[in-house]
């Protein structure tokens, strides 16, 4: 997450921690903000750290594309941690998303 398009404005920051999810933040992905830098993408994983969030669990947007990207994250070298508002514990974590499930996972080598 930036301050603005990294793409386009060279002055923009990379915000490495978000406590909360605030009107402004949320505003950062919806273009709502002065420098309609939003977009979808940064819109869903915004709601996807909001739904981590309530569970009580923090969520790390990361770079995917380079070697090892946790380990690049976790060097504080790309990527934003959403912490959650509060600690939620078991079956309270699991319904404070408010999500049903539907579907499968499958993971390959």
């Amino acid at each position: 997450l930036y301050t603005a398009n990294p793409a386009t404005d060279p002055s923009a920051r990379r915000i490495p921690v978000v406590k909360s999810l605030t009107p402004d933040i949320m505003a950062m992905a919806t273009g709502e903000t002065r420098s309609g830098m939003g977009s979808g993408g940064m819109a869903a994983k915004l709601l996807a750290a909001r739904m981590a969030g309530a569970a009580g669990i923090a969520l790390a947007i990361c770079d995917g594309r380079v070697d090892r990207p946790l380990t690049h994250f976790a060097e504080a070298r790309g990527g934003t941690l959403f912490l959650p508002p509060r600690a939620a514990r078991g079956r309270k974590a699991w319904r404070a998303g408010r999500i049903t499930v539907d579907g499968t996972l499958s993971v390959d080598a």
